[in-house]
């Protein structure tokens, strides 16, 4: 079998007090054939020190390089300098205050070898969230088709973090899949961009990802600015879905329908104008649509018939019903399953 390299991809953004334990994860790597870009994103900490003294410490097989951008331009374009450093034939993306385990790029290698595939999900362990693990809803193993792949996608059956992706580089510089700069939760947008355009995934089941909540995460960051990415991102994942001959797909309504309803709650959580974001935001020129209606399931078909109320009266409504209806998040953590390994599917 040819080897296969895999460019592990570390953007760094003061991230100090972790990021020599993100380091020797990729360190520790099984695999024999592994590069590591990291990027500097202009730190004022001591990230870029402490990357120094490790690679000077290092004596292993890893290849390390260490990049940097004059001024913070944000993750997104770390991202896409490290893309365009990497030589690998596989890339993996990892944070800088996050960690793999050992075996973590052998899985999904073996994985991509038994398939040979655009790209890969795995399984995240999470330290200091809510809950313990993301599993993913799908069986391990090979996955084909762009229908059954965007499906997937729009069901919420795999994450969107960037974070623990495994990526066929030519795929990604082929189909120009790079990252939106200048957002927060880019994320989202360009898993949506990639789930349209691969035509194969696969699926590495049990945790592969050691994922971190911190009070300096993404996840933890500024409120209204969070908003604001969201409705920038849904707006251009409309626009996109639309480019690519997608945008009246019913389960893609569905999913924009959903994703325009949780703006409300958004919003308020923010302290911006809830009532003023959903008249503009989800309400103006959005009928409702049986179709989309017909394949929601049960708490969203409650919700959904805002759709159907004056403006005032359906505002309203749609918070009485995320309140007495489980919120989605909610039911989307019992998919929570564990497992091994990555058979053929």
């Amino acid at each position: 079998m040819t080897p296969v390299q895999v460019t592990v991809i570390v953007p760094v953004y003061n991230a100090g007090p972790y990021l020599e334990r993100c380091l020797a994860s990729v360190a520790a790597q099984t695999h024999p054939d592994v590069q590591c870009v990291l990027v500097d994103d202009g730190s004022t900490d001591d990230s870029v020190a402490s990357a120094e003294r490790f690679l000077a410490a290092y004596g292993g097989p890893v290849d390390f390089r260490l990049l940097r951008h004059e001024s913070n331009r944000g993750q997104s374009a770390a991202r896409n300098t490290g893309i365009r450093a990497a030589t690998g034939d596989y890339l993996y993306f990892l944070d800088s205050d996050d960690e793999m385990f050992p075996d973590t790029l052998a899985r999904f290698v073996a994985c991509a070898g038994a398939g040979d595939l655009d790209f890969a999900v795995g399984e995240f362990e999470i330290e200091g969230g809510a809950f313990p693990r993301w599993a993913v809803r799908m069986a391990a193993g090979a996955h084909r088709g762009r229908d059954a792949i965007l499906g997937a996608y729009l069901r919420s059956d795999w994450q969107t973090l960037v974070g623990n992706r495994f990526v066929r580089r030519r795929f990604l510089v082929d189909r120009e899949l790079y990252f939106a700069e200048g957002l927060v939760h880019e994320d989202d947008l360009w898993t949506l961009m990639v789930a349209c355009r691969a035509e194969t995934m696969g699926v590495v089941k049990g945790p592969t990802y050691l994922y971190r909540v911190h009070g300096h995460s993404t996840m933890t960051a500024n409120p209204v600015r969070r908003f604001g990415a969201w409705l920038q991102i849904l707006g251009m994942m409309e626009a996109f879905l639309g480019r690519e001959g997608l945008g009246s797909r019913p389960d893609v309504l569905r999913f924009l329908a959903v994703r325009r309803a949780e703006l409300v709650d958004r919003a308020r959580q923010a302290g911006l104008n809830a009532y003023a974001v959903y008249r503009k935001d989800v309400r103006a020129g959005r009928p409702f649509r049986w179709s989309t209606f017909r394949g929601m399931g049960g708490g969203w078909k409650i919700r959904y018939l805002h759709s159907l109320l004056p403006v005032p009266v359906g505002y309203v409504y749609l918070k009485m019903a995320m309140r007495a209806v489980p919120w989605l998040g909610a039911a989307r953590r019992q998919n929570r399953k564990s497992g091994t390994g990555c058979a053929a599917g």
